[in-house]
């Protein structure tokens, strides 16, 4: 049986977007854009995403498949001792193998997280995706350190992905050396093992404790 033309048609739309974005900024592209760099015309696109926000949100969808999907053959191809090493590299672009890198482009990334200001839905797809990270590298953490309280992992999750996301934006912009990647990394896998040494309570538990 023939697919349905739509399952062609949506993601060449949705790379269309990615696309606009790489080159317009951070501002939602009029659909003329997306239609020329998706090798259509505006009334098809109009066809398949009747508004805009879908395409922005399947968008943020598509990435986060192909983020989990490398990430996960990544850590599947490591060895149990080095699969937090590859996470750190994964984060902070340290990864040779193009298959295994993250896949994300830093302006795509930032003009989604513009756009979901005033989009509801797109920022509840964000969040969810940023939860799933969040809780992958929380048990990562715990994977590599069992003794860690799991609210420390947890914290630490979240130090980390901000730091990588950061690092990834301003090394885009900026144009940073890998040399920069390595210190950010480097950092990051600092903080998780002086949490690791310490035996560390919770950042919000130790705060108590020392008032």
């Amino acid at each position: 049986m023939a697919r349905p033309v739509a399952e062609f048609r949506r993601p060449e739309i949705i790379e269309g977007l990615r696309v606009t974005l790489i080159s317009k900024g951070v501002s939602m592209p009029s659909n003329d854009d997306i239609a020329k760099n998706a090798g259509m015309s505006r009334q098809l696109v109009r066809h398949y995403y009747s508004r805009q926000q879908p395409i922005a949100v399947d968008l943020a969808k598509r990435l986060a498949v192909e983020t989990q999907e490398a990430l996960n053959r990544g850590l599947n191809q490591s060895l149990p001792a080095k699969r937090l090493d590859f996470l750190l590299d994964f984060l902070f672009g340290m990864v040779a193998d193009d298959e295994l890198r993250m896949p994300g482009d830093a302006p795509v990334e930032d003009a989604l997280l513009s756009l979901a200001v005033g989009d509801d839905l797109l920022k509840t797809e964000l969040n969810e995706e940023y939860s799933v990270l969040i809780n992958q590298v929380s048990g990562e953490i715990s994977r590599a350190y069992p003794a860690m309280d799991h609210s420390a992992s947890l914290e630490l999750a979240g130090v980390v992905m901000a730091l990588a996301s950061g690092h990834r934006k301003l090394a885009s912009s900026l144009g940073l050396s890998s040399q920069s990647d390595q210190q950010a990394r480097t950092a990051a896998a600092r903080i998780i093992a002086s949490y690791a040494q310490q035996d560390t309570l919770p950042m919000q538990q130790a705060a108590e404790e020392s008032n």
